[in-house]
């Protein structure tokens, strides 16, 4: 399997403002997990399971806001600019990510408030971190 084709797993939490209400979250976990399917993705999932754009009302409402994905590498650096863009879109919205790969583990929230070219500085921060051993040589 070449370097591009490794899969990473990130497990999302949107974050609001308190005064949100469990028919808000769901409604926006459903428009974020909509606006991922356009992404090159290879899983979206729910704490319950795979996610289903119709019904949801068997989740329990303290996981909605929870998403596990999974990710070719060479689609993280998109993945990234768009979870950056989401969480900029309303005040107080936030997504704290945690993305692992052959053991290691990095923790990172957005929004992050970087210039463009921060923003790329930092997400190739990233993925070099997230790189094999194997790869690096």
């Amino acid at each position: 399997m070449s370097s591009t084709q490794e899969t990473i797993d990130m497990t999302l939490q949107i974050g609001v403002g308190e005064d949100l209400d469990t028919d808000d979250l769901n409604l926006l976990t459903r428009a974020l997990i909509s606006e991922l399917e356009d992404l090159p993705l290879e899983a979206i999932s729910t704490p319950s399971g795979s996610v289903s754009q119709s019904g949801g009302k068997g989740l329990d409402p303290v996981t909605w806001g929870a998403l596990g994905i999974i990710v070719i590498q060479a689609a993280l650096p998109k993945l990234l600019e768009f979870l950056q863009a989401w969480s900029l879109r309303e005040q107080g919205r936030v997504i704290k990510t945690k993305i692992q790969r052959d053991g290691l583990s990095i923790d990172v929230e957005y929004p992050l408030t970087l210039s463009s070219e921060e923003l790329k500085r930092h997400i190739q921060m990233l993925t070099d971190a997230l790189k094999t051993e194997e790869e690096k040589h």
